[in-house]
């Protein structure tokens, strides 16, 4: 290692001239390694100075040049490969099943392309709620006047006592949002690089997320979340298992409405695009306005305020005209049946056993289904305290179904079958004649009509 530093180091001292692109500094012998470990740790250093040059070249050009046009001209007769290299959206790339995926860092999150985009298009920013990876934000853009969501991921110095890659979930989710495009997805509008940190612009959802409702009182599903003020009496209680003293629960229909547009949601993803979503759940499940409904509540900041409110008093009464669910926090996706060993599947309390004998691609869908079920029999008032979940999880015990109505007791009990081949599919579910009036399936959309067998 001493050796290749040593190397590098020679390099560098020959490359004053600025027409040396930095690329040539690595010879194959330097940029090839037997050794798995000593190549990755040589591939970030390597990177590095790839970036300190780079960056010093685009200052250079900077203090010579007026246009932002003509100094990243410049730039690419410089560097080519820096500014003409395509990022590689990795649910579009041939993909093998079983092969792990190589992150790769995109070239928009290259230093020389830090912008200031956030103030100068988003005026009156305010916080909606802070995660573990990432802060979001309402603001209003400052041409079009329409509201906004923004998340920005957490830097590397805020992460410094978290678990997790605040930038690589952030990406996943960047490509997985920008191939989706269905009514019960969250709708997504652009993403840039600033401050160290991946923005994204992404749809308001005037209702909040599902957890909001159950949970009026809390501002954070605790299990994913950091408080704003650490001092909340959130703090004091165990992660992952809410208080029954003052939480809502939802009525048959709002149940059945739920179910059917989160089926819809991950119909489209299993079927068009074999991704999955690996973190469904109530916090990751937001609640809209149909149109134009959203975009007159979101006029002005009182009318705005006041469709919170409409909404979950709505869904509350068991009214579901105009309410439309969908599905959001794409940061776990992944291809259906990729090799994820030793990452972060989720959320524990959503998550059936790992050990599963079905085959990779159908536990894969399948946990997404588990965790649907999971979900309308917590939103039906079943406790979710760790005994409950631990218990389902390693006994295969089901916990008491009796809070369910007794129209989605047989579709429930199937999503919480054991094991991924035994659930019904996707395509399955949202033929089930509960379901079907209310899914949302383009006439395009492979839609076979098969039985989900919920009779056991």
């Amino acid at each position: 290692m001493e050796q290749r530093a040593l190397h590098i180091s020679a390099r560098i001292s020959q490359s004053a001239n600025l027409s040396m692109s930095p690329r040539l500094l690595f010879t194959p012998e330097t940029c090839n390694s037997s050794d798995t470990a000593d190549s990755i740790s040589g591939q970030r250093k390597k990177q590095s100075v790839v970036d300190d040059l780079n960056m010093h070249s685009f200052m250079t050009i900077s203090q010579q040049t007026t246009s932002t046009v003509e100094r990243y001209a410049r730039l690419a007769d410089l560097c080519p490969d820096l500014l003409n290299r395509r990022t590689v959206n990795r649910f579009m790339s041939q993909y093998t099943p079983g092969e792990k995926y190589q992150e790769e860092r995109p070239i928009g999150m290259n230093p020389i392309f830090n912008c200031n985009n956030l103030a100068g298009s988003f005026s009156n920013l305010v916080d909606i709620c802070r995660t573990r990876l990432a802060v979001l934000y309402k603001a209003r853009h400052r041409l079009s006047g329409v509201l906004y969501c923004l998340k920005r991921s957490r830097c590397d110095f805020e992460l410094e006592h978290l678990n997790g890659s605040s930038s690589v979930e952030m990406l996943n989710e960047v490509q997985a949002l920008a191939l989706l495009q269905h009514s019960n997805i969250i709708r997504f509008f652009g993403s840039w690089y600033e401050a160290d940190s991946v923005y994204t612009q992404l749809e308001l959802c005037l209702g909040g997320s599902l957890f909001h409702l159950l949970y009026p009182d809390r501002q954070n599903d605790t299990s994913e979340a950091v408080s704003i003020v650490s001092t909340n009496h959130i703090d004091n209680e165990i992660p992952g298992s809410p208080s029954d003293a003052n939480r809502n629960r939802l009525s048959e229909k709002p149940l059945i409405v739920l179910a059917s547009h989160v089926l819809s949601a991950l119909h489209y993803m299993h079927t068009n695009w074999s991704m999955v979503h690996g973190d469904v759940k109530p916090s990751n499940i937001l609640i809209q306005l149909s149109r134009p409904e959203a975009y007159l509540a979101s006029a002005k900041e009182c009318i705005e305020m006041d469709a919170k409110r409409h909404c979950h008093k709505l869904l509350l009464a068991g009214d579901t005209a105009g309410i439309v669910f969908k599905l959001s926090d794409f940061g776990r996706a992944s291809r259906a049946g990729e090799d994820r060993d030793g990452e972060d599947l989720g959320d524990g309390r959503y998550l059936p056993r790992l050990n599963d004998p079905s085959p990779p691609a159908r536990a894969a869908t399948g946990r997404d289904l588990y965790a649907l079920g999971i979900t309308l029999y917590h939103s039906a008032g079943g406790p979710m305290s760790a005994s409950v979940w631990e218990r389902l999880r390693e006994t295969d015990c089901l916990p008491d179904l009796s809070v369910l109505p007794g129209s989605l007791r047989p579709a429930v009990k199937s999503l919480l079958r054991p094991l991924a081949q035994d659930r019904p599919t996707v395509s399955e579910l949202i033929n089930y004649p509960l379901f079907r009036l209310h899914v949302n399936v383009r006439s395009d959309d492979p839609c076979p009509m098969l039985d989900i067998g919920c009779n056991s």
